[in-house]
């Protein structure tokens, strides 16, 4: 059912035709984030070197915000912005690491290696900045606020089923994962040169972590 309304409603050529204008504008901004850096650390006796790993992961994330909430998600300044950052991050170490019990899966219960606790953790952590948006949005739609055009979000939330495969509402929680895997899809892109192994797992690794941290 996911793939269907990706393809229907995310993924469709108006919808990307129309992010073009976005993707300059957020390239703009990240050219504006590098030169404050630059500026702020040589004001400070520094060399001008600038975290660029974390600038691009927030312009990513603020160009999927555009695209499916219509909004820039964090800036530069942000402490979401940056937990957001350091948690998704932590996730994709503790996903690419070899753990015991998948050897042994005797050992799964007592998680030797803390693998699924930190996961869950740091899983948590990305979920419930990416609940705060939902509910932001959620609390809009109770007090009359009218959109002239919907977003990607405003279709998840208002999403009731097909009367096929799909018979009711997708739960709050549900859409804030699926707002996740999206945006962490930035995250997988922007690492991906960096390890030798394939990403792909990763996502689902995700889904199912965050499924464990509601439960």
């Amino acid at each position: 059912m996911l793939r269907k309304i990706f393809s229907t409603e995310l993924l469709v050529q108006r919808r990307l035709n129309d992010s073009t204008v976005l993707r300059e504008k957020c390239i703009d901004k990240l050219v504006d984030w590098i030169e404050e850096e630059v500026a702020a650390s040589r004001g400070l006796g520094g060399s001008g070197e600038v975290e660029l790993p974390h600038l691009l992961f927030l312009m990513a994330l603020n160009l999927v915000g555009n695209f499916i909430l219509s909004r820039d998600l964090f800036d530069l300044k942000s402490r979401e912005g940056q937990e957001f950052f350091n948690a998704m991050n932590n996730v994709m170490v503790w996903a690419g690491k070899p753990n015991v019990a998948d050897f042994w899966p005797f050992l799964k219960w007592l998680d030797p290696q803390r693998i699924k606790k930190n996961m869950v953790k740091d899983m948590g952590i990305a979920v419930n900045l990416a609940a705060s948006f939902v509910k932001e949005r959620a609390q809009q739609n109770i007090s009359g606020f009218e959109k002239v055009n919907k977003d990607f979000l405003d279709m998840l939330l208002e999403f009731e089923g097909d009367g096929k495969e799909w018979h009711d509402k997708i739960s709050d929680h549900n859409i804030s994962i699926i707002i996740l895997l999206v945006g962490g899809g930035k995250v997988v892109q922007e690492n991906e040169s960096k390890r030798e192994t394939g990403c792909r797992g990763d996502m689902e690794e995700w889904g199912n972590t965050a499924d464990l941290d509601n439960r």
